[in-house]
């Protein structure tokens, strides 16, 4: 079974989730810090510029909240949404959502309406970062569940299935994480360390 260690801290801006990236590249490759080179592609994911690193990550933040995933050989991707994000989120639906996605949203009661299409948004964006294409994915052709619970859903992704999870992050923020993987993955969640 595949493992995803998640780091989640307040937000000071990405650098000091880097900084753990380096960190535990450098301890897992055996390098300095200074010698792990990081890269970070215009509306791509930021990765290891490393041939054959079998480490891969993925950042989000929002507010005052970061998250970090990270995992060996399998790409991975996560998001991390404020629940009362001040959007239009009907908007953002007819953008990212399938038809038959918008039809389950709008069937929604209103009183969750918005609240589901973020949740339902987080899983669309961690999908689009595990695949590598970020929000050039075709988000309206992967097809997701309106399910509110925590899920394991099989995405089948230009590369390879992805796996994806919603996180229990309380009542004020939603999100999800993407893996590449045929089977289910664990979440870790791992204590931030200095660095």
């Amino acid at each position: 079974m595949d493992v995803v260690d998640l780091y989640d801290w307040p937000s000071a801006g990405s650098e000091p989730a880097y900084a753990m990236v380096r960190a535990i590249a450098g301890k897992t490759l055996g390098l300095p810090l200074d010698r792990v080179p990081l890269i970070r592609p215009p509306r791509r994911a930021p990765r290891i510029d490393l041939p054959d690193c079998p480490i891969r990550f993925s950042l989000s933040h929002c507010q005052q909240r970061l998250l970090l995933a990270v995992t060996l050989f399998r790409d991975i991707g996560i998001d991390i949404e404020p629940s009362q994000r001040a959007i239009d989120i009907d908007a953002l639906a007819n953008c990212f959502m399938s038809k038959q996605e918008r039809r389950q949203y709008a069937e929604a009661p209103s009183a969750t309406r918005h609240v589901q299409g973020l949740q339902w948004w987080t899983r669309k964006e961690a999908l689009a970062k595990a695949t590598g294409l970020g929000l050039d994915l075709p988000l309206r052709q992967f097809p997701l569940p309106a399910s509110p619970a925590p899920i394991d859903v099989v995405a089948n992704g230009p590369d390879a299935p992805y796996r994806i999870a919603d996180l229990d992050m309380g009542p004020d923020y939603l999100a999800s994480v993407a893996c590449q993987s045929d089977a289910s993955f664990t979440v870790r969640w791992t204590q931030a360390y200095a660095y």
